[in-house]
């Protein structure tokens, strides 16, 4: 287990001992001295060995010359390539810095993404009262406050958070909040809205004016959508979306694989993940964070496009194992998503809890316990299942590793963990296969359509 833990930093460690061998000279006690300048120290600042080759016409030395100082700045030059190349963090701070200046021109700078601690809403959803809130709880997280007392419009925090990138900040804008009262299990804040501007009836005015012609464009649209066929035309625009969904996440197979390992490791070591989150250990941490960030960017765009009602979401987040009961088990009654339409099937929640960054099985609360058959109209079942297994995507994963540990365990009594783990890590088709899975979880997310 610990070396697989260590694994990626022992290879950097040994990238840079062969580094720093290129600058040291046993013979020459100046290259043995890392502080020290390896740049000409004296007042003659025009002459370097580049010149002086050059002054020769781009001859090489003739026979019984010293080459010592264009060898040196020969594997100077070559050790600033491999470090460059060593340590690809300093390109993300240049991508960093110029992120920056792009900000300092005037789009999208910090004040208008809000910083860490401040409260923000969907600018789709700014004009609904009790519409959830969310506060921003670190560089790529923010966490949901959902209203509780519609008429003091207090909020109080749910174990519900969202992935915040670069591209989501733009969809949300800051809100008013006051700190109502905080415990160490909840924090309960109200919203408060700024005052009307008197000069909304001018632009509601014109926005009126202009709902004939749009009311227009409707209409012949909707004249034109009768003669085209629209199933196939959905069908292509699906498959478009799918295909944008994941090229756009091919960039984090690396992250995955990482994850996968992390998954890996818990399977051969049931303490794993409780070690690394426990240390923050930063390599492990932060690629199961940012897998975990993409999954949750999509249940977020699940949940923008409905609302589940609190309880039935909630039993959706606890229990890893969905069952469809058909339409013969529904009693006739209403949705348990939307709460307004009649309820055409019937789905049963089951499985063992379990905590969601160790996967260590925990204790239902008493409400799930309570609730775990729900009757669905078509509209929420499709997105019920579709959030259910976004939710549970990393369970699934881990214990389909586990079904492959046992296997081999099972083949081979005296097979080393360790074996096991290389083993898989180095079947690039298998490894392959489950980031495709994923990415089609991520792609049915981003194109689905009610």
């Amino acid at each position: 287990r610990e070396s697989s833990r260590r694994k990626a930093k022992e290879q950097s460690k040994a990238k840079r001992d062969a580094q720093d061998e290129l600058l040291v000279d046993e013979d020459d006690p100046t290259l043995n001295n890392p502080i020290l300048d390896l740049e000409d120290s004296d007042v003659d600042d025009e002459w370097t060995p580049v010149k002086e080759k050059d002054s020769q016409g781009g001859r090489g030395r003739k026979g019984g010359g010293d080459s010592s100082d264009e060898d040196f700045m020969e594997e100077y030059t070559k050790a600033k390539k491999v470090k460059k190349r060593s340590f690809p963090e300093s390109a993300d701070r240049i991508g960093s810095n110029k992120r920056v200046s792009a900000d300092a021109d005037g789009v999208g700078s910090a004040a208008d993404n809000g910083r860490v601690g401040d409260f923000m809403i969907l600018k789709t959803e700014r004009e609904n009262p009790t519409a959830a809130i969310w506060k921003i709880d670190g560089k790529t997280l923010i966490q949901k406050y959902e209203c509780v007392d519609n008429e003091k419009l207090e909020y109080k925090n749910v174990n519900t958070f969202s992935g915040w990138t670069q591209a989501t900040r733009l969809k949300y804008e800051q809100v008013e909040i006051k700190h109502i009262r905080q415990s160490a299990k909840e924090t309960i804040v109200r919203r408060i809205f700024p005052p009307k501007d008197p000069t909304a009836a001018v632009c509601n005015g014109g926005t009126a004016a202009a709902e004939p012609s749009t009311q227009e464009a409707a209409n012949t649209s909707a004249v034109t959508a009768t003669t085209a066929p629209v199933p196939d035309q959905n069908k292509v625009n699906i498959e478009d979306l799918k295909r944008t969904s994941r090229s756009e996440t091919g960039q984090f197979q690396e992250n995955f694989e990482v994850y996968i390992q992390t998954l890996i490791s818990q399977c051969l070591d049931a303490n794993f993940l409780n070690e690394i989150f426990a240390d923050q250990d930063e390599y492990f941490v932060s690629n199961i964070e940012k897998v975990d960030s993409v999954t949750l960017l999509r249940k977020d765009k699940l949940l923008n496009k409905t609302s589940l009602a609190m309880g039935f979401q909630h039993s959706l987040s606890v229990w890893p194992c969905l069952k469809d009961l058909g339409p013969e088990a529904c009693n006739d009654s209403m949705c348990c998503g939307c709460e307004t339409q009649k309820g055409i099937t019937m789905v049963q929640l089951y499985g063992q809890p379990y905590h969601p960054n160790t996967l260590s099985p925990v204790q239902p609360d008493e409400n799930a316990v309570m609730n775990r058959n729900f009757s669905v109209c078509g509209r929420c079942v499709g997105i019920s299942k579709l959030y259910h297994r976004l939710h549970h995507q990393k369970h699934k994963l881990y214990m389909d590793c586990s079904v492959i540990v046992e296997s081999r365990k099972a083949s081979d009594a005296n097979i080393d963990t360790t074996k096991i783990l290389n083993q898989l890590l180095a079947d690039d088709a298998w490894l392959e296969q489950q980031f495709k899975v994923m990415q089609e979880l991520w792609a049915d997310a981003d194109a689905f359509q009610y």
